[in-house]
């Protein structure tokens, strides 16, 4: 059962409502915004939305799939250029650029960043499919 995303909410994850019901929200509502998923642990993977469709997710409850790793492992960058990024990330104080950026700037092809963001975004949604207790908060850009 799709939730309603066609504004803001919030609830708990369980046995009415699942992760696949957020996304089929989203979708349904072509919601734009973010959906934060917390498990009971209190780790969190925000979800980025525009019309329906997930762009992005981030946040500690999946760390994995990094950028470097899935260009790495597509073939299109080479050990040493996410080396370079990874260093001038730690080493910045403050606010720090995204490695795709930096990979860019080293010579990544723009058109291969945006498909290791598409392919995190799907790995780590599948992640948290199966997620069956935390909670969840969708805030509106529109």
């Amino acid at each position: 059962m799709a939730i309603d995303l066609a504004n803001e909410g919030s609830g708990s994850l369980g046995r009415k409502c699942f992760v696949s019901d957020l996304v089929a929200g989203a979708l349904r509502y072509q919601f734009t915004g973010t959906v934060a998923v917390t498990d009971e642990a209190d780790q969190r993977l925000t979800i980025m939305f525009k019309d329906g469709r997930p762009l992005h997710a981030e946040g500690p409850l999946v760390p994995e799939f990094r950028i470097g790793e899935l260009l790495l492992e597509a073939g299109v960058a080479q050990p040493s250029q996410v080396a370079t990024a990874v260093a001038q990330i730690e080493n910045l104080p403050g606010r720090q650029p995204l490695s795709g950026a930096l990979l860019v700037k080293d010579g990544i092809d723009p058109a291969e960043v945006k498909r290791a963001v598409q392919t995190q975004t799907r790995r780590r949604l599948a992640r948290i499919l199966g997620l069956t207790s935390g909670s969840w908060a969708a805030v509106s850009y529109t």
